[in-house]
């Protein structure tokens, strides 16, 4: 007994469906794509995110539908939806290229904002100045200095760390940071 060729597509997968009906259309489509993108790694991932979404959407094809054109409207979609996602993508820039310019009015956006005075003078003086100035530093304020500044710890993680309260971290950290100024300053003016 033979098996009609209707009741072969009926058992046939979503695939077979899929490659006969998408498998010629996809030269057209390919540079229907290479128009739409600027890159030829663009194109082909284009291309690519393009077959994937229709082979997930095949099944909701309808019978004798257009599919020149259900895969054209993916394509664009798809293009529309890449386009903008790269817009909401941060900017990227090599770092050499970036002017002084570009970087005080990214700075002026970003959280932590510009380097403070006492950062730049840090970043001129050499770390044997530092160190030292570290050292004469009471005990009480170089740890507390080191975990506030270096360890980039808070004062409530700070007090709870030296088993002291939060307004005494707040002290030691502003008067530490006052004789480390001038110990600094006495050590860039020698």
């Amino acid at each position: 007994m033979m098996t009609p060729p209707t009741a072969l597509l009926e058992d046939a997968g979503p695939r077979d469906g899929f490659e006969r009906e998408v498998v010629p259309l996809l030269g057209g489509l390919y540079r229907q794509a290479q128009r739409m993108s600027f890159q030829h790694a663009d194109a082909e991932d284009l291309f690519q995110d393009t077959l994937t979404n229709a082979f997930v959407g095949f099944d909701s094809l309808r019978p004798n539908s257009n599919v020149h054109a259900w895969l054209h409207r993916i394509l664009v979609n798809t293009h529309i939806d890449n386009y903008r996602k790269a817009q909401r993508r941060p900017q990227q820039h090599p770092t050499e290229k970036i002017s002084d310019i570009e970087l005080l009015a990214s700075a002026a956006h970003s959280a932590t904002g510009l380097p403070s005075a006492e950062e730049e003078a840090l970043n001129q003086i050499g770390d044997e100045h530092l160190i030292a100035a570290m050292r004469s530093l009471p005990e009480q304020f170089r740890n507390t200095l080191y975990y506030a500044d270096i360890q980039g710890l808070n004062r409530r993680e700070i007090a709870t760390l030296m088993n002291t309260p939060v307004s005494t971290v707040t002290s030691r950290l502003h008067r530490g940071r006052r004789q480390l100024r001038r110990l600094l300053a006495e050590a860039a003016g020698s």
